[in-house]
């Protein structure tokens, strides 16, 4: 049973809706001028004022380092701004409520207000043999293109995607994840796609695979304190303002907030992040197109670590 095989039941639990065919709406919100919206992802809203709605956004990080509660934040800001969030989960959906509830967010609320769209997601390792995965992933990632099709969100939230995306070969996830965003870019939605941080080589090429065609990099790393943590955001594709870096703590009843602001920060958030003082409107957002896209060399590798903030 795949994704498309558990919506009309699962939604029905827990108070989602299922649509119908994919209207107009985000059509018509893709040939508007690009948009920043807040994400409620504090160094995100803080440097980037944002993301652009239709970006494919990637949350990376270590267990136990706050990324679920970023997802539920990122709902949360979702439905602050009267949109639906369609949130993909692999826990138990008693989990998600009392993780939803230690950040004082009432998700069975706006799930029986059909704000958010909850689907349990069954990982693929408990519904194949193996014998042939690559096939097997590439008909969940057309169950993912099916479930948004029916549901026409303005937000997607799936935590976590890792075990989709255990492809043997990465090229393919490269092309099936390309066509599958575009999709969901085009309809206007903006995505955040939670991954654990990659432990081993081949992990990481997968990762890396999917890095360079995502609009931005949230990455997660965790201090000593379990509470406390370093948050770094990478653009990938515009954000001119850089990639910055700021340790966070978690918090009872707010959940993941900066911890402090440094001089560097701050003089970054005053002159646009390149040391000239900003001037007139943002600068003109590139194009999400995937097909043909060419990043730049540093985007797939260095997504943590090459910290260029001056």
């Amino acid at each position: 049973m795949r994704i498309s095989a558990v919506l009309n039941n699962y939604c029905k639990t827990f108070g989602g809706m299922v649509f119908g065919k994919l209207s107009e709406k985000n059509r018509i919100i893709m040939r508007k001028k690009v948009q920043i919206l807040p994400s409620g992802i504090p160094l995100v809203d803080k440097i980037w004022r944002g993301f652009y709605r239709g970006g494919s956004y990637l949350l990376i990080g270590q267990h136990k380092t706050g990324k679920t509660l970023l997802g539920l934040q990122y709902a949360r800001e979702c439905v602050k701004q009267k949109e639906v969030c369609l949130y993909f989960t692999s826990i138990r959906p008693k989990e998600l409520l009392i993780h939803a509830a230690s950040v004082d967010f009432d998700i069975q609320h706006y799930m029986d207000q059909n704000q958010i769209i909850l689907i349990r997601v069954t990982p693929p390792e408990e519904l194949y043999d193996g014998s042939d995965a690559d096939s097997f992933l590439m008909e969940y990632m057309k169950d993912l293109e099916l479930v948004v099709e029916q549901a026409e969100p303005d937000k997607i939230v799936f935590d976590e995607m890792t075990p989709f995306i255990g492809f043997q070969d990465s090229e393919l996830l490269k092309d099936v994840y390309a066509h599958t965003t575009e999709i969901i870019e085009e309809a206007g939605i903006t995505s955040l796609y939670v991954l654990r941080d990659p432990a081993t080589v081949a992990a990481k090429q997968l990762v890396d695979s999917i890095v360079s065609l995502s609009t931005g990099v949230v990455y997660l790393e965790k201090k000593t304190d379990e509470k406390k943590g370093e948050m770094i955001i990478t653009p990938n594709i515009g954000h001119y303002e850089g990639q910055v870096k700021s340790e966070y703590i978690i918090e009872p009843h707010k959940g993941v907030v900066l911890e402090l602001i440094d001089e560097e920060i701050k003089k970054k958030i005053s002159t646009g992040g390149n040391g000239k003082r900003l001037e007139g409107n943002t600068p003109k957002f590139l194009s999400l197109k995937r097909r043909g896209l060419k990043t730049e060399p540093k985007a797939s590798a260095n997504y943590k670590y090459s910290l260029n903030i001056l």
